[in-house]
């Protein structure tokens, strides 16, 4: 039998697929859930990797890296005057925004950069930059 190009693009695209699945279905550990049915411990061997065991119910553990706190609410405070440039490397240093850069290019290519307002915001970490920037032209909330 010989393989042609479409057996081959075949193969391909299904070992992609199930390696998708398996990263879906089943996360590598280090701080997400196992899958239903499998129980963790707080256990580990020598080198450090999660032993399975049946004896605890998966719902009574929890992990003993920390996931990061993506939703996390990190208010910062806007001084008045402050330029679009340091309002980014503030929202960076608070790890807010991943970039300065990115949101600076963004602010300027909404030519909002002039019209941020000062103020105390409360913003999620690795909040999308479209609503960082809806918020800070809006004006800080009323507390």
């Amino acid at each position: 039998m010989r393989l042609t190009k479409e057996m081959l693009l075949g193969i391909g695209v299904g070992l992609i697929i199930s390696s998708l699945l398996m990263l879906i279905f089943f996360p590598s550990p280090g701080g997400r859930e196992a899958p239903k049915g499998i129980e963790t411990s707080q256990a580990v061997n020598k080198k450090n990797s999660p032993t399975v065991r049946k004896s605890q119910p998966l719902e009574n553990l929890r992990s003993t890296t920390q996931p990061p706190q993506i939703n996390k609410e990190i208010t910062i405070i806007i001084p008045q005057g402050t330029d679009s440039g340091k309002i980014a490397r503030i929202l960076a240093e608070a790890q807010i925004i991943d970039s300065d850069r990115d949101f600076s290019q963004m602010a300027e290519a909404l030519q909002v950069e002039s019209k941020f307002k000062a103020g105390k915001y409360s913003f999620k970490k690795k909040e999308d930059l479209t609503s960082i920037i809806k918020k800070l032209v809006g004006g800080p909330q009323k507390e």
